[in-house]
């Protein structure tokens, strides 16, 4: 597991990134996610977030838990991930 964070002081974000070999895939899970209170009025905010990310990777991505939607976090698979693996 590789976790990415901010200072605590900055309370922005928080994200957890999971690789091959923990459960076999690929995911991102923000605890705190950037857009939450612009998306909570705008949900295509997470469309243009999953567009964005999937453009970026050349991967499919599924929205597997979404705060705007009751999650408590935002967590996004990444499908089809084997060209992201570095050797």
């Amino acid at each position: 597991m590789l976790l990415l964070s901010t200072p605590a002081s900055l309370n922005i974000c928080r994200i957890v990134c999971t690789i091959p070999g923990d459960k076999g895939e690929v995911s991102i899970e923000a605890s705190n996610c950037l857009f939450h209170d612009l998306a909570e009025k705008h949900p295509e905010v997470c469309q243009f977030d999953l567009a964005m990310m999937s453009t970026f990777t050349k991967t499919d991505i599924c929205h597997e838990e979404c705060m705007v939607r009751g999650g408590k976090v935002c967590r996004f698979k990444f499908n089809n991930y084997q060209h992201l693996i570095l050797e």
